[in-house]
């Protein structure tokens, strides 16, 4: 049985409770709604649904208020309009639940039904067919049977709907005119203007009423021929937002169930774990901002602006660099520490698009009417946006870095490969630590497309050997998952002429099947290259070469591409080799791409002539 919402105990007994939002708070003189109940526990979750239709009506009043009075502080009296109401489809459904609960509320309290009980046979009979006839008219209007094709301005069901939409301050009072009708029995209406007839919401608000009427009526109709009491909430009306089995209104999805879903599609997609590692950085802040009992259909615009400035506020690896924090603690913590907040506008810009992707799959399970990121921007000052053209991303390594990086003890002679890597020493091992800056300076590789590497995938074709970039494994089981940063990254990459001199192939064909570097070990996120690029940033570190966010492994890629512009190949033979995504997409729709001796016919354009690598060629 699911857990009632709302519901709380202490010494006094149950309650219900329910914290107004914090922008509201001062708006509704209190911090919280709270209601005791009691009675059976189906009596408290029929309870607790009525009290979470009232509050969220209440939330709504408030926030229309809010924004009423915003309106008015920044439009001139000529501009203000009475009509542009915010009323959307859900929020039809919602006032005519209001509507159809508090009568049926105020019948309990009247003892509405336990009195007609008392009622003679003649006056019983009366009763009936006044309520057949109140029936009849209820289901007419509802099926459009009326005697005018539009719904009648004074028809009741429009003035109630306006009374609604006054109610939750939709609109004000002030904005209606009134008039007198009827001859007899003189009766004053809302004069309801065209505007106001034309919104397409509105008219669907009118037709939930005349549903709701027609339960109502029908509701007594049938006490009336039975004798039998409806149970409270035990049928809803067509088109609201009520369970017409189980009597109860069904609970509005929230923020929580919004990244729930989400996250649970991703992972039933097959995405990485690093891909999910990002989406659960914009599912939590959602829920961190907003609270995760927070309606869906109350999230605005301006909340997903709000987001999208925090998000370059979020420091790099805030999960493990800051574990026990919330990201706004995490992000403040930061800034204390650096004296600046992290400017990661990159990684923003690729939060939003996960926020959007969001509320897109909110709109696809028919959630939200609308996505409410649609013309959300993260929009950058000039002064940010300079500092970001000026700061293009890494820096290839200099000739003079390279020198440095490659004399060390690593590759001179060191302890071992582990602790001992840049102590100087008698050895010289071959794994992952040695091969990899190798393979990334005279391939462009990425660190993770290298440490992945299986045997099987340094192949031979036509006497040419190449890496076989996939994410595809040659085994069922293989002790990491093999993942590509794009789809261009697929590809066929030759091995490079000093490479085959180092005696990396050679060495290929001395290793056992499976992967390359078996001792290179993946980090949290299951990703090789994670542990591998702190190890390598401290490794420049110590050789003076490091440089945050400019000189990192990727330099190598900035590296070879440069070593591959400065030998003249062409453009689209560089980017089948760096596994770009080409400028000629049509043209790189078609066919299989280059054949790999063509590229290795490039490959041997390339060279660092002031670089010597003599001393590591195989005895």
């Amino acid at each position: 049985m699911p857990k009632i919402k709302y519901l709380t105990e202490d010494t006094s007994g149950k309650k219900l409770r329910r914290n107004v939002p914090a922008s509201l708070r001062e708006l509704a003189g209190k911090s919280a709604w709270v209601e005791r109940v009691s009675g059976t526990t189906t009596d408290i979750r029929e309870g607790a649904n009525l009290f979470a239709v009232e509050t969220d009506g209440e939330i709504k009043r408030l926030r229309n208020l809010l924004a009423n009075s915003q309106d008015k502080e920044a439009a001139s009296s000529t501009e203000q309009s009475g009509f542009r109401i915010r009323l959307s489809k859900v929020d039809a459904k919602r006032l005519a639940v209001n509507y159809f609960y508090g009568i049926e509320e105020d019948r309990a309290l009247s003892r509405f039904y336990s009195v007609a009980k008392g009622w003679s046979d003649l006056d019983k009979a009366s009763a009936i067919a006044d309520a057949a006839a109140d029936y009849g008219d209820a289901l007419r209007a509802t099926d459009g049977l009326s005697n005018t094709d539009e719904p009648d301005p004074d028809h009741e069901a429009v003035q109630i709907s306006i009374d609604l939409l006054i109610e939750a301050q939709f609109v004000t009072e002030g904005v209606f005119e009134q008039r007198e009708v009827g001859r007899r029995r003189k009766k004053t209406v809302w004069v309801a203007p065209p505007e106001l007839m034309d919104n397409e919401n509105f008219c669907l608000l009118i037709g939930h009423v005349q549903d709701a009427q027609v339960e109502l009526s029908n509701r007594w109709l049938e006490f009336l021929q039975t004798g039998a009491k409806p149970e409270n909430l035990a049928s809803g009306f067509p088109g609201a937002s009520v369970s017409p089995v189980s009597g109860t209104v069904q609970q509005f999805h929230t923020v929580g169930d919004l990244t729930e879903a989400f996250e649970a599609a991703k992972t039933k997609e097959g995405v990485s774990y690093s891909r999910q590692s990002q989406f659960k950085i914009v599912t939590r802040s959602l829920r961190e901002k907003l609270g995760k009992d927070f309606r869906l259909e109350d999230v605005t615009r301006q909340h997903c602006e709000e987001l999208a400035e925090f998000y370059p506020r979020i420091p790099s690896h805030a999960t493990q660099h800051y574990p026990k924090m919330t990201l706004e603690q995490a992000a403040e913590a930061h800034e204390k520490k650096t004296g600046a907040p992290a400017r990661r506008y990159d990684a923003g810009k690729k939060n939003l698009a996960i926020l959007k992707s969001i509320f897109q799959h909110a709109v696809y399970l028919d959630w939200r009417e609308d996505d409410p990121t649609q013309k959300v921007r993260l929009v950058l000052s000039a002064r940010e946006r300079r500092r970001l053209e000026q700061d293009n991303g890494y820096d290839p390594f200099t000739l003079k870095e390279l020198k440095t990086i490659f004399s060390a003890p690593l590759y001179t002679g060191c302890q071992d490969d582990e602790h001992g890597y840049d102590k100087p020493g008698a050895n010289i091992v071959k794994r992952h630590r040695y091969w990899v800056p190798l393979i990334g300076l005279f391939s462009g590789m990425r660190a993770n497309e290298i440490l992945q590497l299986e045997k099987s995938d340094v192949s031979t074709q036509d006497g040419v050997a190449y890496f076989d970039v996939t994410e595809d494994p040659s085994q069922e089981v293989l002790d990491v998952e093999k993942r590509l940063k794009t789809a261009n990254a697929r590809r066929k990459v030759p091995v490079h002429p000093e490479l085959i001199r180092l005696g990396f192939v050679d060495w290929v064909q001395n290793q056992r099947k499976g992967r390359l570097f078996p001792e290179a070990r993946a980090g949290k996120n299951k990703k090789l290259s994670d542990r591998y690029s702190k190890w390598f940033s401290n490794f420049l570190k110590k050789r003076g070469v490091w440089v945050e966010r400019k000189k990192v492994f990727h330099s190598f890629r900035g590296t070879f591409a440069d070593c591959l512009k400065n030998a003249g190949v062409p453009l689209d033979r560089r980017e089948a080799i760096m596994g770009w995504d080409p400028k000629g997409k049509m043209d790189a729709r078609y066919g299989d791409g280059f054949d790999v001796e063509v590229l290795f016919e490039e490959m041997q354009k390339t060279s660092y002539p002031e670089l010597d690598f003599s001393a590591l060629y195989p005895a």
